[in-house]
């Protein structure tokens, strides 16, 4: 069991490092300045083929993808369930004992 829980650990590690390191390659990713001086002159720029098309720059992590309809029935079966669950409260009675003796073990 505990080599199991190990792995995971592991696993889920190897994870946020791959997408730490994919975040910190885009923070610290640059062009040159001919490149934005290219982008910025071109009066048409996406009709010439000068448009801004780098994955490094465009990098974003969308885990999935689901339309406005999917989330607003997310949102409404998730209302309805918090709304619909009771809260039950557990009292536990205490009880007291004037004895210090402990309770007799059977052998």
């Amino acid at each position: 069991m505990r080599v199991n829980k190990y792995i995971q650990n592991l696993v889920l590690w190897l994870m946020l490092a791959v997408v730490s390191v994919a975040y910190t390659g885009k923070a610290l990713h640059t062009h040159t300045d001919s490149y934005y001086d290219s982008l910025r002159n071109t009066r048409s720029a996406a009709s010439n083929g000068m448009s801004d098309d780098c994955p490094i720059c465009h990098f974003n992590l969308l885990l999935f993808f689901i339309s406005q309809s999917q989330a607003l029935l997310t949102a409404a079966v998730l209302l309805t369930v918090i709304a619909a669950v009771d809260v039950i409260y557990r009292t536990v009675e205490r009880k007291y004992s004037l004895s210090l003796r402990a309770p007799p073990v059977l052998l």
